[in-house]
C-alpha cells in the first residue's frame, strides 16, 4: 500500500461515469478525471488514507461495489446524499440528483443572486 495521501478528493457517481477531483487547500479543483470503476480501484489503491466526498446518484445496491472498494482501500470516505447537510439552497423535490443539488448549491454560494444552472 501507499503512504496515506492526506488530500481530500470529490468523488461523484453518475448513471454513466465516476468523476473525481482533488479539491485544493484555497477550495478549487486542481484537477479532475472521468473513469471506470476498475480504473479508480486501481487509483483507490495508490491513495491509501485519502479523503473523500462521495455522492452516488444510483441506488443503495449499485454503490456497494464502489463503497467495498474504498473500504479494502483504506480510503476513508464520508457520503453526501439530497438534503444531508444544510446548504443555503434546500432540495425541490425528491428524485432531484445529489450531484444537481450540491451544484446548484456552488452556483449559488459563489454569485449569492438568482441564475440558472444549465446540467446537460
Amino acid at each position: 500500500m501507499a503512504a496515506s495521501d492526506p488530500r481530500l478528493w470529490l468523488v461523484e457517481v453518475g448513471h454513466t461515469r465516476l468523476k473525481r477531483a482533488q479539491l485544493a487547500a484555497d477550495g478549487t479543483l486542481a484537477m479532475a478525471v472521468a473513469e471506470s470503476l476498475p480504473a479508480f480501484d486501481g487509483w483507490a489503491e495508490a491513495h491509501a488514507g485519502a479523503r473523500v466526498i462521495l455522492t452516488d446518484v444510483r441506488d443503495e445496491a449499485s454503490s456497494r461495489e464502489l463503497v467495498s472498494i474504498l473500504q479494502r482501500r483504506g480510503v476513508r470516505w464520508t457520503r453526501v446524499a439530497l438534503g444531508d447537510v444544510d446548504l443555503p439552497v434546500a432540495p425541490a423535490y425528491g428524485s432531484l440528483g445529489t450531484d444537481r443539488w450540491l451544484a446548484v448549491n456552488a452556483a449559488w454560494q459563489m454569485h449569492e443572486r438568482a441564475l440558472v444552472v444549465v446540467d446537460i
